[in-house]
């Protein structure tokens, strides 16, 4: 009879156990702020042709200096694929984080300060082609963090079928993060904040105007208290970047009812000044809002920390920690078990040659 040794270290044994049951731990990249694009869409693959193993490309550069550089682009299918390649803004989406202007919308920050070698491409099956751009830094940019990309998709589009029609438009951006020297910081402000209904829901919702009056694009930590005589709640939540110069409405779903009344909505602001790194910064404002009609708890779509915590740390994350915890002791337990079988069928080996 022949057996197995199994001699596994107890942590490379629970390792192993996790990897068995498909768990990854959520990990936080340090790219304060830095938006990324996906490698691929489809049968289509783009990504820089030197950025280390970045997926974007950062670069310093310096006002009237120019950058010449390219795209791996490859057509995974079997078949030659008519492309487009035109550069981009990068915009705040209304919920913070970045997005890039569509196709043919006039360019107004950093997408004009790229140009394309060409911008129409057939690419052949199989084969990495390089889509070369230039960036012409103006003499008088300001210093600070400047967000743009190039875009590549394919010439054709498809339309999907039935009694309404759709057109779908697969498309990567390869985002450039454009750094010009000189003081910069990140800097927010707090435009306004209205209790509103939630798109006919009957739910409340706190439309707050923020800006990013700084250089640089930075997250936030936003904390709201709506309150008066009899009522008293706060909420807060953790943003995505917003981008030097932009504003944003963003709408707080409110996790609590709100009744009828005429209520002060604080709201607070904190940043570090540098993105991640740098001086803890706030601000605070409050204004006056009515509320003619109830409105109930809205459902969080984004993470925030509940009332009276104080960690940062969303829920969520407690629970799959706790649920990997768990594993890692099932995992042990059964390892254990094994090991202990395999010493009894070897020592009954050993008997029985006797």
């Amino acid at each position: 009879m022949t057996f197995l040794s199994l001699r596994l270290h107890p942590l490379r044994a629970c390792l192993i156990a996790l990897v068995a049951c498909g768990l990854v731990l959520p990990v936080r990249t340090l790219a304060a702020s830095t938006p990324t694009a996906a490698p691929s869409q489809g049968s289509l693959y783009a990504g820089p042709c030197a950025a280390g193993n970045s997926s974007y490309y950062t670069l310093d550069l310096a006002p009237g200096s120019t950058y010449t550089n390219c795209l791996n682009v490859a057509n995974t299918t079997t078949a030659p694929m008519p492309v487009t390649a035109y550069p981009v803004d990068g915009l705040t989406g209304v919920t913070s984080g970045a997005v890039y202007s569509n196709e043919g919308v006039a360019l107004r920050s950093a997408g004009t300060w790229i140009s394309m070698k060409q911008q129409s491409y057939t690419l052949p099956p199989g084969v990495r082609t390089k889509i070369y751009f230039t960036i012409h830094v103006p003499s008088n940019a300001t210093p600070g963090d400047h967000l743009a990309g190039v875009a590549i998709q394919p010439s054709h589009t498809s339309t999907s079928k039935g009694s309404l029609s759709i057109t779908i438009v697969n498309r990567l951006v390869i985002a450039t993060v454009i750094v010009v020297p000189g003081p910069a910081a990140v800097r927010f402000a707090i435009d306004s904040a209205q209790i509103e209904e939630l798109q006919a829901t009957h739910s409340a919702s706190i439309t707050t105007g923020l800006s990013n009056t700084g250089q640089l694009y930075g997250k936030s930590t936003v904390t709201i208290r709506i309150h008066n005589a009899t009522y008293d709640k706060t909420n807060t939540l953790k943003l995505d970047n917003i981008l030097p110069g932009d504003t944003i409405p963003y709408p707080f779903r409110w996790p609590y009812s709100i009744p009828v009344g005429t209520y002060s909505v604080t709201v607070t602001v904190r940043w570090h000044s540098q993105g991640e790194t740098g001086t803890p910064e706030s601000t605070t404002r409050t204004f006056t809002s009515t509320v003619a009609s109830a409105l109930k708890a809205t459902k969080q779509n984004v993470e925030y920390v509940p009332e009276g915590s104080t960690s940062g740390v969303p829920v969520w994350v407690w629970i799959l920690i706790g649920g990997i915890l768990l594993v890692i002791i099932a995992a042990a337990v059964v390892i254990t078990i094994l090991v202990r079988r395999q010493r009894n069928l070897k020592q009954e080996l050993r008997l029985s040659k006797l």
